[in-house]
């Protein structure tokens, strides 16, 4: 946990995460808010999150992705709806929600 949260967050003050929420089930975002949860029992304070990363759009162009094809707003809710089942990390809000996609690249002629 010290190691995630130090590149995540504590590395610098002006350091911030972005946590990939890809996971439909929640869990990764519970294990984001145990980190935050770490940081402020540690006494380093919660994880400076500024918003989410998912893959939706990426996943819908290669076929999907079972499980792991959040909506930007459902990776939001999750992270927001886990940081605050713990009152170390309440009021913590992700503002960004991201959604991720492949590039339209050219072809080779």
């Amino acid at each position: 946990m010290a190691d995630v949260f130090h590149i995540s967050t504590g590395a610098a003050r002006g350091v911030v995460a972005l946590p990939q929420i890809y996971r439909t089930d929640g869990i990764q975002a519970r294990q984001w808010a145990a980190i935050s949860a770490w940081g402020v029992r540690s006494g380093k304070g919660p994880l400076r999150v500024v918003g989410v990363l998912s893959q939706r759009a990426a996943c819908r162009q290669k076929s999907g992705c079972p499980n792991t094809d959040n909506s930007a707003s459902d990776a939001r809710d999750q992270l927001t709806k886990a940081l605050a089942g713990d009152s170390a990390t309440r009021g913590t809000v992700p503002l960004v929600a991201s959604d991720m996609d492949w590039p339209n690249l050219p072809t080779s002629p």
